[in-house]
């Protein structure tokens, strides 16, 4: 079925379940909200995100893009790692997280911040970088034993917060 038509179908199964509700507003832009337009202007909301896909990164291959309340992200493996790249619902980019495969890929500002936290002996179980229009944040899991913390760090090294967490990573 048309993206075309199941976005109306949607967007139809949703109003009935507003009325059904007693908060249903025909002059609310909730729908706009549910399902971002397939163009603003003229402009291809799809293809503005492929053509920026192809300038971020220009050996991506094939990716899948999904739909979001807020917008579309897309998701695709490239040099062996995994990205989620997040755009607005007229096409702009918001932010890219990407799964860090190599720990010698970590920049030295924040590998020299991690030595400096008690972590620095434990084992890391995950990583991710994630890149907003301002910053850059390093999110790592670290494991010993049965505790695993959850550590962050600005792209300067410094560490920006650190919780325990009680999700345990299978080996």
């Amino acid at each position: 079925m048309p993206y075309r038509y199941t976005t109306y179908i949607l967007s139809f199964i949703f109003s009935m379940y507003l009325l059904g509700c007693g908060s249903f507003n025909p002059n609310s832009d909730i729908e706009v909200a549910a399902f971002p337009p397939e163009n603003i202007n003229g402009i291809d909301v799809k293809d503005h995100i492929k053509e920026s896909l192809k300038i971020m990164y220009p050996n991506i291959g094939t990716y899948k893009l999904e739909n979001e309340l807020d917008g579309h992200k897309a998701l695709f493996h490239l040099g062996g790692s995994y990205f989620k790249v997040s755009f607005d619902s007229k096409g702009n980019w918001k932010k890219s997280k990407v799964d860090i495969r190599f720990t010698k890929s970590i920049c030295d500002n924040v590998r020299n911040g991690i030595r400096e936290t008690e972590f620095k002996d434990w084992k890391i179980i995950d990583k991710e970088l994630e890149e907003k229009t301002t910053k850059k944040e390093y999110k790592f899991a670290f494991q010993k034993g049965k505790d695993v913390y959850e550590l962050k760090f600005d792209g300067e090294g410094d560490l920006i917060k650190k919780e325990k967490t009680t999700i345990q990573f299978v080996q």
